[in-house]
């Protein structure tokens, strides 16, 4: 019931490289999160924090994630098989991390590369736990070919070994149980026992697909150095960290481990190579190669194994279907027609002819690819869904005309000169303006990162409709309790928004020199820095570093004359008149 077709595994891979994980998509590890914080604070409130207290609390938030799963996994089988399929597909694509393990590490990269130790310790601080302050390029190349090391067994390896082994709940499973290692497996007074069999469960679930990594990684490089790996691991106080880490360090020639520092104190660590030469900002780019090396290999293997697995279940326990089975009726006589693949009844075979795909061949490893791997896929999913969803499409779809079908544009085009916009003014419509540009830029192809701040509690219709309009759009809405009227006379309020904001800066000022979005807006950033919430400082210093090609848009009342001067586009929203002055409240899906 659960096991995986290899189709499923490859679909979900190729979304993880085509798309990675975009911001603001619901995601099981940030469920998985969220209820390690509910049941942690209810559990501890009543009772006293014990290893058996952090046991029960690992099956209830990995048994609330399961029973999700089950309950919206039979709604979906209830409206198509098809469905389910997509579903599992999605909950393994969720679970593995390849593309944005990749774009972090290239992130500490291009810091390095071009000089700048500050970015590149800031963005290393999001992937390590030591720290980062006062690293040199060396000592941040070690740490991140280290980091990607560990990533590519628990983003990687691991979630497909128990995909293939349990099928998407085996992937949630390990996804949830991972993050709850990450959530309470420290050694702190508050988790020492607490947390003790979440970070035991991680190690178990973690012990096969780390040495799996490590063998990927030395695959046809550096098989002799093996023996050494397996000894060298076995001195990491981690009973599955040094495999991938030592595997890494050989595979590359370099010399990793050794000590680090946390909160100010020093801790030692074995060394890994230690005849290998010192870490080099080069050697980020080789690691970085090792993640798609990882990942084809890991998907090659485990691919097969589903293959395997998939298929004997698929022999033994499911009875022989015909074409009808999959293809809406009104296809059936023309799928029949034209298909050579046409599955026979075991009543139509002669005997000892089971395996026999087609009685005009004889058994052969083609034909058996083809029955139990491109068959089912196109007959059964593509041909359903295609059936099944395209007219729902159109009739829904706000883009149909009588004479075209629907055309949504995601084709990425390339902005060749770019600039520097400010929307401001007292008036109505500096948000409404730049949510016109966004669409305009969507239609033409353009990648969009729209940033809105202070606006958390406004239930307005563009938060509602942005995060899912359209493939090239990430809309980012800051999560922090800010009231206009309240808050800026609340020195909490006040520090906690401009801490928020900070972290928002560095990311935001990383995915725009990143080149990955044409355009990007940041809503309401005047009126941040007019408040103090943003220093003038660090919004100039976004200017400043914007690539040629990516038009930056600023929005919000009270723009700097400093941000001013540097602006090419300048529109002041100026008020005239304004039906609240005559006591009209703010309508939904208008004012806001």
């Amino acid at each position: 019931m659960w096991l995986l077709s290899p189709s499923q595994i490859v679909a979900a891979i190729i979304i993880d490289l085509m798309i990675g994980d975009p911001h603001g998509w619901p995601h099981e590890a940030r469920f998985a999160g969220m209820l390690s914080t509910v049941y942690e604070r209810w559990l501890t409130r009543h009772f006293s924090r014990s290893t058996r207290l952090g046991l029960l609390f690992w099956f209830m938030v990995v048994g609330t994630m399961l029973a999700g799963y089950a309950f919206i996994h039979l709604i979906c089988s209830l409206i198509s098989p098809v469905a389910s399929y997509v579903f599992d597909v999605f909950i393994v694509y969720q679970a593995i991390a390849a593309r944005d393990l990749h774009r972090h590490a290239k992130l500490i990269l291009q810091a390095l590369v071009s000089g700048d130790l500050s970015a590149a310790r800031k963005r290393l601080s999001y992937i390590v736990g030591r720290d980062t302050q006062d690293l040199d390029a060396s000592e941040i190349s070690r740490a991140t070919i280290e980091s990607v090391s560990e990533s590519l067994v628990d983003g990687i390896v691991a979630p497909l070994f128990w995909a293939v082994i349990g099928g998407a709940p085996g992937a949630l499973i390990y996804r949830a149980a991972n993050t709850l290692d990450s959530m309470v497996g420290h050694r702190t007074p508050a988790h020492e026992k607490f947390g003790k069999p979440s970070a035991r469960i991680d190690d178990l679930l973690n012990w096969a697909p780390a040495r799996l990594c490590a063998l990927m990684i030395c695959l046809f490089r550096v098989p002799a150095s093996w023996s050494t790996v397996r000894r060298e691991a076995a001195a990491h106080a981690s009973p599955n960290a040094g495999w991938p880490e030592a595997a890494m360090a050989y595979a590359l020639g370099v010399r990793l481990g050794g000590t680090n520092f946390y909160d100010g104190e020093p801790v030692e660590g074995p060394v890994f190579n230690a005849s290998g030469r010192t870490a080099a900002i080069s050697d980020i780019k080789s690691s970085s190669t090792r993640i798609w090396w990882v990942v084809f290999v890991a998907g090659g293997v485990f691919m097969v194994m589903a293959f395997l697995t998939w298929d004997h279940q698929s022999q033994n326990t499911r009875p022989e279907r015909d074409v009808s089975d999959f293809v809406p009726k009104g296809l059936q006589d023309s799928a029949r027609g034209f298909n050579p693949w046409e599955y026979v009844h075991a009543a139509t075979r002669p005997e000892g002819a089971e395996d026999i795909c087609n009685p005009r061949f004889v058994r052969s490893i083609s034909t058996h690819l083809e029955h139990r791997f491109y068959r089912p896929l196109w007959g059964g999913a593509f041909l359903n869904l295609y059936q099944g969803l395209k007219p729902l499409a159109e009739s829904c779809s706000p883009l149909r005309d009588k004479n075209r079908n629907p055309i949504m544009n995601t084709e990425r085009t390339r902005l060749k000169q770019g600039a520097f916009q400010i929307y401001t003014g007292e008036g109505k419509g500096k948000s409404t303006a730049s949510m016109g540009l966004m669409l305009r830029a969507l239609g033409c192809g353009l990648r969009v990162y729209y940033l809105r701040l202070i606006k958390p509690r406004w239930k307005t219709g563009e938060l509602a409709i942005c995060s899912g309009l359209h493939p090239n759009l990430t809309f980012r809405n800051v999560e922090q309790d800010w009231v206009l009227s309240k808050s800026r006379h609340i020195p909490e309020h006040v520090a906690a928004m401009q801490t928020a904001l900070a972290a928002e800066m560095d990311n935001l000022e990383a995915i725009m020199v990143s080149g990955e979005y044409d355009l990007v807006i940041v809503d309401e950033i005047n009126y941040c820095i007019h408040r103090d919430l943003i220093p003038l400082e660090r919004a100039i210093q976004l200017v400043d570093r914007r690539p040629e090609n990516v038009e930056l848009v600023f929005t919000g009342r009270y723009a700097s004359e400093a941000l001013i001067e540097r602006a090419g586009v300048v529109t002041e929203m100026r008020k005239i008149k304004h039906h609240f002055d005559q006591g009209v409240t703010a309508r939904r899906g208008i004012e806001f």
